[in-house]
């Protein structure tokens, strides 16, 4: 009878194999939950001109990029787009 094939008679680039895949599947599930539009400066909206030249009006209160000096009229929504 054969013996068993031991951990050394195994390949060893299956490991590494593995792990990349574990790291690569980490990476995905990590980037499908940011939210798209998030700026990558961690959130933080200087103006709001910077806001409406990334596509961004209507902040709600709640949302990361929400600060109460960007909420001219203090309804709740930063960036509003001007009334036309």
């Amino acid at each position: 009878m054969p013996a068993a094939p031991s951990f050394s008679d195994r390949r060893p680039g299956l490991s590494l194999i593995l792990w990349a895949g574990i790291g690569l599947l980490v990476l995905i599930l990590t980037y499908r939950q940011l939210p798209a539009n998030l700026p990558a400066t961690g959130g933080f909206i200087p103006y709001c001109s910077d806001a409406h030249a990334r596509g961004l009006y209507n902040i709600p209160r709640g949302d990361p990029r929400y600060r109460p000096a960007l909420d001219a009229d203090g309804d709740g929504f930063a960036c509003e787009p001007l009334p036309r």
